[in-house]
């Protein structure tokens, strides 16, 4: 964070189209692991039920930013020429600073998980790791292993979940970089102003993120709510498409409002329920980290998606692109919400309950290991199983 607070400062300072395009490769490589890497780390914290509030709240910052960074950078652009340079050099700058003072005050404030941390006594950590592996039992355990690891490659969900995600990612990159654009389009507003009214449909986002969140973590359900909400953007997304710019700027912003909150709290329910449907550290590790880099391709899709020569068509390509993608979001979810459903169900019929949120799953014990049909299968092997243990249940 540190690194990358530096190059995005450094972007202020660029006095040539080379200098720019270095330092943002820079701020990209070094910016890219935070957000897979706090998501990984929730999951190491909290039970998988708690889960969907805390990575709302997490990516709420991200929303926010959205709707403050309108007037953010609606108040920085007014520093045009001050210490000769554009308006434009000062948002870098001094978001850049922001980072950097945020980054080092932070160092201290991340503890690696629940058996490492020092701010917690002894009995506390002991608490917390009960917590956790009455949840999830094998999730939490195990040392590393390449079979572990590679079974996030072979899980077919994996790339689902990469389809999924990218689906909502490429709607969510269409709305970060060029909502200015698309309110634009509305009428006649200068860039300031449109930053301005891009700003509203953020603040409605940040409320329909952590609403869902709360529902999302009370029902403990997560693909519905995935269903519901690419159904809304898609509603959206037809409205931007079929209606012609500047002749019903109203109902056209109504539309930016619809998409934008809806793409929101897909974003945070597809990473929570993610994280939610992989057992074994290492194997939700991969799973993870391949989801979010699928989900940059959504980034390079919307980049191309959006181009200024469709400025008078009120960008219906871009739009046209980012209902698909809303839609694809959509039928993952059906695709993984229907799939994980029938094998839950299959383990039921075939084994039982599943543990309840107190038992302890304790896999030395051989009466444990006949109710699973896990006999001859050493410790190891019972850890390395993960979400295919006849015990774990897909969160739907």
């Amino acid at each position: 964070m540190i690194l990358w607070a530096i190059f995005q400062t450094c972007m202020g300072l660029v006095t040539n189209y080379g200098q720019l395009l270095a330092m943002r490769f820079m701020l990209g490589m070094f910016e890219s692991g935070l957000f897979p890497g706090l998501n990984f780390y929730l999951t190491g914290w909290y039970r998988r039920e708690e889960l969907s509030k805390r990575a709302s709240f997490f990516f709420g910052g991200a929303v926010l930013a959205g709707a403050f960074g309108g007037i953010f950078g609606y108040g920085l652009g007014h520093m045009d020429g001050v210490g000769g340079k554009d308006g434009w050099a000062w948002i870098f700058i001094i978001e850049g600073l922001l980072t950097f003072v945020i980054a080092v005050s932070s160092f201290r404030m991340i503890h690696d998980w629940p058996d490492r941390a020092r701010f917690l006594t002894d009995f506390e950590r002991e608490f917390v790791l009960y917590r956790l592996k009455a949840d999830s039992g094998l999730a939490t355990q195990g040392s590393f292993s390449w079979a572990a690891a590679k079974k996030g490659f072979t899980d077919w969900k994996t790339y689902v979940f990469m389809l999924c995600y990218i689906g909502t990612a490429e709607c969510i990159y269409s709305q970060s970089l060029f909502s200015p654009s698309i309110v634009a389009s509305l009428g006649t507003w200068k860039p300031a102003q449109s930053l301005l009214l891009s700003v509203p449909p953020y603040v409605l986002a940040f409320i329909t993120t952590m609403v869902t969140a709360y529902l999302s973590d009370k029902w403990f359900k997560r693909g519905i709510f995935n269903m519901f909400w690419s159904t809304i953007a898609v509603i959206g997304y037809i409205l931007l498409v079929a209606i012609p710019p500047k002749t019903v700027p109203g109902v056209r912003y109504f539309a930016v409002f619809l998409t934008t909150m809806a793409i929101a709290p897909m974003i945070s329910t597809t990473i929570t329920w993610t994280g939610n449907n992989f057992g074994n550290h290492y194997k939700k590790a991969v799973a993870m980290g391949m989801v979010f880099s699928a989900g940059n391709a959504g980034g390079i899709i919307s980049s191309q998606a959006y181009r200024p020569k469709d400025a008078k068509s009120g960008y219906r390509p871009g739009n046209a692109t980012a209902l698909a993608f809303a839609a694809m979001n959509g039928i993952t979810s059906v695709i993984l919400w229907y799939f994980m459903r029938k094998e839950n169900r299959r383990r039921e019929r075939e084994y039982g309950p599943p543990p309840t949120a107190t038992e302890v799953q304790e896999y030395d014990d051989p009466a444990y290991r006949a109710k699973w049909g896990l006999e001859g299968m050493t410790r190891e092997e019972i850890l390395i199983l993960g979400d295919d243990h006849p015990a774990f249940r897909y969160v739907l």
